[in-house]
């Protein structure tokens, strides 16, 4: 990755969330330099980041993890002894 690709990506993300829309005017320019491919990236960056934010903030607990899901829903308990006289804290008591 050269430096002038790192250099545009930062200004299109920085120019983006300062001033969006002379971002977007560049954004649309034909140039296939590494700058300019760099700063489309980063435009395009801020924006996909804005939108998980904003997702965030309309539904805050569909952001947890899906293995909590399937725990929950099947009422997970902690393992039973295979035979139910067995004491859980017989050591404890003894």
């Amino acid at each position: 990755m050269s430096n002038d690709y790192k250099t545009g990506f930062n200004a299109g993300f920085v120019i983006t969330e300062h001033l969006p829309d002379l971002a977007r005017a560049i954004s649309k320019t034909d140039s296939a330099s590494p700058w300019f491919d760099g700063f489309r990236d980063g435009h395009k960056e801020y924006h996909i980041l804005e939108q998980i934010k904003e997702h965030a903030r309309q539904e805050p607990f569909t952001m947890r993890l899906t293995w909590l899901d399937s725990d929950m829903s099947q009422n997970h308990q902690p393992d039973q002894p295979e035979d139910p006289e067995q004491e859980w804290d017989r050591d404890v008591e003894r």
